[in-house]
């Protein structure tokens, strides 16, 4: 093989990667749970993002973003879930920037909490295998006749509706339920202060705000009748020129 077909050879080789490599980024590496968004995923609904499912409450960050990383992923950063709350032109609200009270579940009438019962939610309830909330709160009532109070509690203040329920609380993006429902943790992308790492977006099903308004002054360890969370993904790019491995440029999932 002469000098000329040696760098016709190299050229070929070069473009067949690029086409393989093309062909890979051209569809989402994002689970079929998930929406793609820029570089992370999202799930679809609150956890336990299933569809018509109940959003979980109860949880404090920690809990949170332990429940997320037993499947893989972790707590949204704020700024990722205003992304797909607002979409890609800045939208106020999911659906536009003018507020359409019902248009999520947001204008429920609200309903006097007791603290008292509400503080004897049993630790350790609400872990990363729980699945519904059905589940979870007779996990909380078999712990003891307090905890059952409390649960018996939440469940009387509890006003969210099932996922997917409220088709016009959709992002542009496709993100269903970001305002209204049940508040959401993120996490904060400046880190926060020790003990504070958590933004709570979205509000709940009687109190409506914006994409871009946020509440951080609430600690990790605080947990509420209203307060739920979804998880994310991070995406990233993995470059390598390894061609005799036969590696290839590619996306990859990460959570870090």
């Amino acid at each position: 093989m002469n000098e000329h077909q040696s760098y016709a050879l190299c050229w070929l080789v070069v473009l067949a990667v690029m086409w393989v490599w093309s062909a890979e980024i051209s569809a989402s590496d994002c689970p079929s749970d998930m929406l793609e968004i820029g570089d992370f995923c999202i799930d679809r609904f609150e956890a336990p993002n299933t569809d018509t499912g109940l959003p979980l409450v109860m949880y404090t960050f920690d809990e949170a973003e332990a429940w997320c990383q037993a499947r893989g992923r972790r707590l949204c950063f704020d700024d990722e879930w205003t992304r797909a709350c607002e979409g890609a032109l800045g939208l106020s609200y999911p659906y536009g920037n003018a507020h359409v009270p019902g248009l999520c579940n947001d204008d429920k009438t609200w309903l006097a909490y007791n603290q008292t019962l509400l503080n004897q939610w049993p630790m350790g309830v609400s872990g990363s295998d729980v699945e519904s909330l059905v589940e979870l709160l007779a996990a909380a009532r078999a712990v003891s006749g307090s905890a059952a109070a409390s649960a018996d509690h939440v469940e009387y203040l509890y006003q969210a509706e099932p996922a997917g329920s409220n088709s016009g609380c959709a992002s542009s993006d496709g993100v269903i339920d970001l305002c209204g429902n049940a508040e959401e943790w993120t996490r904060r992308r400046d880190g926060g202060l020790p003990g504070f790492s958590g933004n709570l977006k979205g509000r709940y099903w009687a109190e409506s705000r914006t994409c871009q308004q946020s509440v951080t002054g609430r600690g990790d360890s605080f947990r509420f009748y209203e307060l739920g969370f979804r998880c994310c993904l991070g995406l990233e790019i993995i470059f390598t020129d390894d061609f005799e491995s036969g590696n290839t440029d590619r996306w990859s999932t990460t959570s870090p």
